[in-house]
C-alpha cells in the first residue's frame, strides 16, 4: 500500500462511502474493499498511520439476526470467542467488573441518567413514529475534553415503526472498520434488543451506521486486503 500521502503532498480528500446490505457479513466486506480502494492517506494520534472514509452502512432484518446470533464474517480478525467476551462490558450485572476502564458504553448510558430506561418508557407511549427517541454518550464537555479516551459512540437514535418493528441509527466520531466493526455491532444490538426493544414487543428490521471515520490501521491492511465478499 502506498503512503506516500503522508508527507503532506498529494493528499486526496476522505472520500464518503454508502453501504447497503442485508447480510452484515456483506456490509462489512464490502466496507473493507471500498476503504481499501479509495480510502484516503491519514495519519492518527496513535503515532500510526491509516485509510480512510466517512460513510453510512445500512443492514437489513438478515444482517441484524447474524449480528444477534453472533455471526460473524469468516475472516472478521475479532473471532466470536472474543465478541462474547467483549459482550460482559454491555451487561448491567458485569457493570462494577469495570472500574478501571475509563468508560465503557453501559456507563456512559445509564450513569447519572439511564437512557437505556428513558427509550425504553418513550417506545412504550409512542404512537406517533416519534423522531425524538435517542440517547448520547456526551453529557458533559468539559468532562468530554477531559477524557484520555473519548467516546467513539456519540448517539442512538430508535424509531417505532408499528407495534412489532423498529429502525436503530449508531452515529459514531471515529470506527476501526477492520477490527472493530462487527464486535461493536454485535454487542450494541444485542443490548437494545435485551434493554429497549424486546420489552416493547419490537424487533430492529433496519440498522443504519454512519461514522465521520471509517479507517484501516496501516499494520491491519496486509489481512485486510485478504478479505472476500
Amino acid at each position: 500500500m502506498d503512503f506516500r500521502g503522508f508527507g503532506g503532498y498529494n493528499v486526496k480528500i476522505p472520500p464518503t462511502v454508502f453501504v447497503n446490505e442485508s447480510s452484515a457479513k456483506t456490509a462489512w466486506a464490502k466496507l473493507i474493499i471500498k476503504i481499501l480502494n479509495g480510502g484516503c492517506p491519514v495519519t492518527t494520534e496513535y503515532g500510526v498511520n491509516a485509510l480512510d472514509v466517512c460513510g453510512t452502512v445500512v443492514i437489513g432484518v438478515r444482517g441484524i439476526k447474524e449480528l444477534l446470533n453472533i455471526d460473524a464474517h469468516k475472516q472478521d480478525p475479532f473471532g466470536k470467542q472474543r465478541i462474547i467476551e467483549y459482550m460482559r462490558e454491555y451487561r448491567r450485572d458485569e457493570i462494577d467488573s469495570f472500574n478501571d476502564f475509563d468508560y465503557t458504553y453501559l456507563q456512559l448510558l445509564t450513569t447519572p441518567v439511564d437512557q437505556l430506561k428513558l427509550m425504553r418508557d418513550a417506545l412504550a407511549n409512542d404512537d406517533s413514529h416519534s423522531k425524538r427517541i435517542q440517547a448520547i454518550t456526551v453529557r458533559d464537555v468539559e468532562e468530554f475534553w477531559s477524557m484520555s479516551a473519548k467516546p467513539c459512540l456519540q448517539r442512538i437514535w430508535i424509531r417505532k415503526l408499528n407495534d412489532s418493528d423498529a429502525e436503530v441509527h449508531l452515529s459514531w466520531r471515529s470506527r476501526d472498520a477492520f477490527s472493530a466493526f462487527t464486535p461493536n455491532l454485535c454487542t450494541i444490538m444485542r443490548m437494545l434488543k435485551d434493554e429497549v426493544l424486546k420489552p416493547n414487543g419490537l424487533s430492529c428490521v433496519k440498522l443504519v451506521d454512519m461514522s465521520d471515520s471509517y479507517h484501516i490501521y496501516e499494520h491491519d491492511i496486509k489481512e485486510a486486503s485478504k478479505v472476500r465478499l
